[in-house]
């Protein structure tokens, strides 16, 4: 996937996620189909780069499926087919980011994250708009900025208290949460976080869907140890 070309449609997607379409009673093919097999479509993106060994090899299909959203968006012509388009959209853009963070290009990441974000927003999904907040996030925090990082989470956990309920996302915003307030000392909220994401436990096994969302708490007496220590309580760590 070459940067430039991902830059350009970042800019068009941006504008058709913000501007109404055009007013026309007939839908366009790509839109059609997007709404009658994309969410399949997308998710078996999600699959092939949860599965894959190498995650680099899934930016062809990205690519191609990120093209084809931006001609969907622009032959919507009815409010509802634009919201169920911007969801898509923003699922994809999420999974972009995440190629790009995995290749170590945070800059690119964090513009993809922030479409998914703008995307999910106008798509109506609380829980995949917490997620591109907190996703871009984890740019400031691996940027050793966590300063930076905190007012989008804070947001994050917001937005999440809004979404659907069975699902685990505002307990990992939690759980990122904590390791920004270890990274600035702050032990209390630091453990307030912690205790808030350990709630994830009394969810059941669908509170996670395998793809943008994947936290289902397995990793928490991990994370908790690695706060600790970032706070300098080796003590508690072992606990």
């Amino acid at each position: 996937m070459k940067r430039r070309d991902v830059l350009g449609l970042l800019a068009v997607t941006s504008a058709l996620v913000t501007l109404p379409g055009p007013d026309d009673a007939s839908r366009g093919h790509t839109a059609a189909a997007l709404l009658e097999a994309g969410d399949d479509l997308r998710r078996s993106l999600w699959r092939v780069y949860s599965l894959s060994d190498s995650k680099q090899s899934v930016l062809p299909a990205v690519r191609k499926q990120l093209d084809t959203l931006t001609t969907g968006l622009a032959e919507a012509r009815t409010a509802a087919d634009r919201v169920r388009l911007c969801a898509m959209t923003a699922d994809v853009y999420q999974l972009a980011g995440e190629l790009f963070f995995d290749a170590n290009r945070y800059t690119d990441a964090a513009r993809c994250y922030t479409l998914a974000a703008q995307a999910a927003q106008a798509g109506g999904d609380d829980d995949l708009w917490a997620r591109a907040m907190t996703r871009h996030a984890y740019v400031e925090l691996y940027a050793r900025r966590a300063p930076a990082a905190q007012p989008l989470l804070a947001a994050a956990a917001r937005i999440a208290q809004r979404g659907d309920s069975t699902l685990s996302t505002r307990h990992w915003v939690a759980a990122v949460e904590a390791e920004a307030y270890a990274a600035v000392g702050d032990f209390d909220a630091c453990t307030r976080s912690l205790d808030e994401a350990e709630k994830v436990h009394v969810l059941d096994g669908s509170s996670h869907n395998g793809g943008w969302l994947r936290f289902n708490g397995a990793r928490l007496p991990e994370e908790r140890g690695a706060c600790y220590l970032r706070l300098g309580r080796p003590d508690l760590a072992h606990e």
